[in-house]
């Protein structure tokens, strides 16, 4: 099942419906690694060490049902975190719809010479607003793309075949210990952080066409300027919502790769045994076999991951293009008529502009 297959059977749900989905796998998936660990580097190798092979092949198969339900609990949070970033890119494209049509409806304004300087900074504000969003999604695609590098360069290889994909695993955790600390990750406030975000990047845009009706309404454009100033200030939650949503995922990627490469000692641990006679070759072959299968399983579901992330890159991408182009219509913009002027005031302004 492709992206957009998963993504539309979720897209009712609702940013806080997918929000609690994501701390209860979250937590799923965080306390099943970490009973798999001493289960795997402690229990395990002590039942073998005592000659207790029943016990250390029960133990194995419980093991393996720990690490497979770590991996389901994280790969659903990663795609419904996928889920939540498109949210968060509709409603920073919301924005600018707002935007705009505050932007059409101030233009068209009839502006008195009284009022010039508040228009004069209404059009600063929109470029502000414009650069500030243009900023937050710039710096959020940097930090994911440079932090999440190495992980995505083991998402890209599992297009390329599941023996590379799980080379580029084994890669990346050279020890046993080094990805230990994982297990501490605490992403529930990652998670309350982002929707919370979301939610008052919607209120942004409300709030803006609030400020547009006002505008139709022949209201002041001194109360607006005020209001508008606000808004712009507020824009800072774009950036928190990327941070705390690329947080999130790298956390989550890295649990995935853990689980992973657990899998795969636990196979080259098995072999080993075997090697000195310590456990039946049958029973292993049929352990690793599992283990196989498990792997093939997450190989294929990188595959929507990996397009997932392309989409959220382009959508970013495209989001992007439209900030610079607000900028540069704030940056020209004009009142349709300036009224009330004393004479030759009228044309000395045009002149100046």
């Amino acid at each position: 099942m492709g992206y957009y297959t998963q993504y539309f059977s979720t897209l009712l749900k609702g940013v806080w419906a997918t929000a609690f989905k994501e701390r209860r796998e979250a937590k799923r998936a965080v306390a099943n690694l970490k009973k798999a660990i001493p289960m795997l580097y402690g229990s395990l190798f002590k039942d073998i060490e005592e000659h207790r092979v029943t016990k250390a092949l029960n133990l194995e198969q419980r093991l393996i049902k720990r690490l497979k339900a770590s991996l389901e609990n994280a790969y659903k949070l990663l795609f419904n975190e996928e889920t939540q970033e498109s949210s968060l890119l509709k409603a920073v494209g919301e924005i600018f719809e707002a935007l705009h049509e505050f932007s059409m409806e101030t233009d068209k304004r009839s502006v008195s010479l009284a009022e010039m300087n508040q228009f004069d900074q209404i059009k600063r504000i929109r470029r502000e607003m414009a650069l500030a969003i243009y900023a937050g999604l710039k710096k959020g695609e940097s930090e994911e793309r440079e932090e999440l590098k190495p992980v995505m360069l083991i998402i890209n290889m599992s297009g390329s075949g599941f023996n590379k994909f799980m080379e580029a695993v084994r890669t990346a955790f050279k020890e046993k210990g080094v990805q230990s600390a994982l297990t501490r990750f605490a992403m529930r406030r990652e998670i309350g952080a982002v929707k919370g975000d979301i939610n008052r990047l919607r209120g942004i845009k409300g709030d803006i066409i609030g400020l547009k009706n006002k505008i139709a309404r022949g209201e002041k454009l001194e109360g607006v300027v005020s209001k508008l100033s606000g808004e712009k200030d507020h824009l800072q939650y774009i950036n928190e919502a990327f941070y705390e949503s690329y947080l999130l995922k790298k956390r989550d990627m890295l649990l995935v790769l853990k689980a992973l490469y657990d899998l795969n000692m636990l196979k080259r641990f098995n072999d080993m045994w075997v090697g000195k006679s310590w456990m039946p070759q049958q029973a292993v072959l049929d352990r690793n076999e599992a283990i196989d299968e498990i792997e093939r399983k997450v190989s294929q579901e990188f595959h929507v991951i990996a397009q997932a992330f392309r989409i959220m890159i382009d959508k970013t991408e495209r989001l992007e293009k439209v900030a610079q182009r607000m900028e540069g219509e704030a940056a020209v913009a004009k009142p349709t008529k300036i009224l009330r002027f004393p004479k030759g005031e009228a044309e000395r302004y045009k002149k100046a502009a």
